[in-house]
C-alpha cells in the first residue's frame, strides 16, 4: 500500500522554540535552503539543501525523503550528523528519538 502524506500541512510546518528547530519531514529542500533562520543559525544544513539536484529537484524533495532514502546519495545526513540533529519518529502511541545515520 502506498499512503500519500504530501497533503498533511502539519508535516511541511518549520518551526522552532527556545531549545530546538522543527522540520517536518514534508519540508521541502527548496524551503530549508531559502529558510532565514535555518542560514543565520544552522548554515550547513541550508548550504547541503541548496546543492542538492537542481532547483526543480529541491522544490519536489523533502527531508523526510532525503534522510529515509538511505543511501550515499542522502545529501542531508552530514549536515545533520555534525549538528548533532535528532530524528522524531511517531509510531502509534510511541514517539523515538534517534540519529539520522541510524534511522
Amino acid at each position: 500500500m502506498l499512503v500519500d502524506i504530501g497533503r498533511l500541512k502539519e508535516l511541511a510546518r518549520i518551526w522552532s522554540d527556545d531549545t530546538a528547530l522543527y522540520l517536518g519531514a514534508t519540508s521541502s529542500l527548496a524551503r530549508i535552503a531559502v529558510d532565514a533562520a535555518i542560514r543565520s543559525n544552522f548554515q550547513a544544513l541550508a548550504e547541503a539543501a541548496a546543492a542538492v539536484g537542481n532547483p526543480q529537484v529541491r522544490r519536489a524533495a523533502t527531508i523526510g525523503g532525503n534522510v529515509a532514502l538511505g543511501s550515499a546519495t542522502a545529501d542531508l545526513v552530514p549536515a545533520l550528523l555534525v549538528l548533532d540533529a535528532q530524528v522524531i519518529c511517531h509510531e502509534k502511541l510511541a514517539q523515538n528519538k534517534k540519529a539520522p545515520g541510524r534511522l
